[in-house]
């Protein structure tokens, strides 16, 4: 199972393309698309984000609580209350991915998965790990001071 980047050059993913290559058919391929460009032979999961979502946002409206662990935390930090929320809408998220990857990690049974950016994937990797299946992620760039997946210069970022 692979979970590719959508990073094409020359009508090649950066990332897996030689990966692809070599396991000549014995994959699926699953991604997000970049920016709706849909390349054939990728399974997109862009719909489900969609309805994921919008649970979890339906989710937040009809129940506000949060454990209260997780709200004595988020006090003693002295955060706003919409860092509560956030809390909320992610951790509805968080569960359905981790439902929906073990569903599909059930039913595919890989032997290995990888990944290029592993970071947006938690509940695969923790899906993956209660299954005993390996996760490789390849390393998609050099991370620095200027990397801004990691660095935020002159930024206040008032989410997770």
């Amino acid at each position: 199972m692979i979970f590719s980047s959508q990073r094409y050059k020359n009508e090649k993913e950066i990332y897996t393309d030689d990966l692809i290559n070599i396991l000549n058919g014995n994959y699926l391929n699953i991604s997000f698309t970049n920016r709706f460009d849909f390349k054939k032979g990728v399974v997109y999961l862009d719909t489900i984000k969609i309805i994921f979502k919008f649970i979890s946002k339906i989710v937040l409206f009809v129940s506000k609580k949060v454990p209260n662990e997780v709200e004595i935390f988020f006090h003693s930090l002295d955060a706003d209350n919409s860092f509560l929320l956030q809390y909320k809408r992610y951790h509805t998220e968080y569960i359905l991915w981790y439902k929906f990857y073990n569903l599909i990690l059930r039913i595919q049974k890989p032997k290995k998965i990888f990944v290029v950016n592993g970071i947006s994937l938690v509940p695969l990797t923790a899906a993956a790990e209660k299954k005993g299946i390996e996760i490789i992620e390849f390393q998609h760039g050099i991370i620095n001071q200027y990397h801004l997946g990691y660095h935020y210069p002159n930024r206040f970022r008032n989410t997770f």
